[in-house]
């Protein structure tokens, strides 16, 4: 469920942000440039220098904005995991996979029991859904513009 929020709300930051409007604006702004250097107006080189910060700023707080939410829902699922799981993680019976800090391997009465930390778990949900959520939010268009410039 919570997967599901955090696609929602890179789906809905997408359709509020357009970042492909913002990133259609740089070849325009690129082609001004171009034509200012040119033409060694300095009144036209200060509009356009103008206009290339506020597009970098633009891009700067979205990408913020959209960095952030992640991170903000991972913690909020954590809360929430600590609220119906408390302190303790989750105990599974076997052998472990994962190296020690993620998984911890318990005797009890001669069973092995594996026990994962619930921070662990809400950290991996979290790379998992990482590349998913730049794709969706439009991120990876703002990164491409930037690299870009």
């Amino acid at each position: 469920m919570t997967i599901y929020l955090v696609l929602i709300s890179a789906y809905l930051i997408r359709r509020s942000v357009k970042p492909e409007r913002i990133a259609g604006e740089v070849p325009r702004i690129a082609r001004d440039i171009e034509k200012a250097s040119k033409v060694k107006s300095k009144k036209k080189a200060s509009v356009i220098g103008m206009r290339y910060r506020r597009l970098r700023g633009r891009i700067f707080r979205v990408t913020m904005i959209m960095a952030t939410i992640p991170l903000i829902m991972m913690v909020l699922v954590l809360l929430y995991s600590y609220a119906v799981f408390g302190e303790r993680g989750l105990a599974a019976p076997g052998t472990c996979s994962l190296p020690p800090p993620i998984e911890i391997e318990i005797n009890v009465e001669g069973r092995s029991i594996c026990y994962v930390y619930i921070v662990w778990i809400s950290f991996l949900a979290y790379i998992m859904i990482l590349p998913l959520y730049n794709r969706i939010s439009g991120t990876d268009i703002l990164k491409s513009v930037g690299e870009g410039r």
